[in-house]
């Protein structure tokens, strides 16, 4: 029995390829933008009159906003030091995680709204996904005996590219705070919303 899935992510925390993971492995069916963008707050009520079970998509706040920073084209053109103390973007995790966060602990029973860590997707994919579909109750496809994993990078489209994602240890390893400067975290540390990021079991 295929069940309705609702996504929500900020941009670059992995929406794209949870999306092919869960959609390769069981039998669901996925309400990307129906019902609210995907990048947004949660509107399934206001926009679809019901509600339904969903999966957030969280990333550390300093990966995230390296990422951020590289996917709007600014690597090497906006001083990336510049861009972490404008502030815009931190406000912005802080807001929207917070929204889904309190969210979770709302949506009325038998629904449910699983938040799932980036890191722990790319660590253990077929585990993560595992958890998921166990909360929710999804169901596994009787064709796919092993669990399948999507190995290729995601592009914006939300499609599978050519090239092979190669990035783990960049993640679980946090390489990606080489970017940051102590005056940077100082930074960091004074505008991430630091009881946010403890309960999705971040460091700040």
């Amino acid at each position: 029995m295929k069940k309705d899935l609702k996504m929500f992510g900020l941009k670059r925390t992995g929406t794209n390829w949870l999306l092919q993971l869960l959609g390769m492995n069981y039998h669901l069916t996925w309400f990307i933008n129906d019902g609210g963008w995907k990048h947004g707050p949660y509107r399934v009520w206001e926009l679809l009159g019901r509600h339904m079970d969903s999966v957030v998509l969280v990333k550390d706040l300093y990966a995230w906003l390296v990422s951020m920073h590289r996917y709007r084209g600014l690597w090497g053109k906006e001083n990336f030091g510049e861009f972490v103390q404008d502030g815009q973007f931190i406000d912005l995790w802080n807001l929207q995680n917070r929204d889904w966060l309190e969210r979770s602990a709302k949506i009325p029973e038998p629904f449910k709204m699983v938040i799932v860590r980036y890191e722990d997707l790319l660590a253990d994919p077929a585990k993560e996904c595992g958890r998921i579909a166990k909360e929710i109750g999804l169901v596994r496809k009787r064709k796919v005996k092993n669990f399948v994993i999507q190995t290729h990078r995601m592009g914006r489209s939300g499609k599978p590219e050519n090239q092979h994602f190669s990035r783990k240890a960049y993640y679980l390893k946090r390489k990606y705070m080489s970017n940051f400067t102590p005056k940077m975290i100082k930074t960091v540390r004074g505008l991430a919303d630091e009881p946010l990021a403890k309960a999705l079991n971040y460091g700040i």
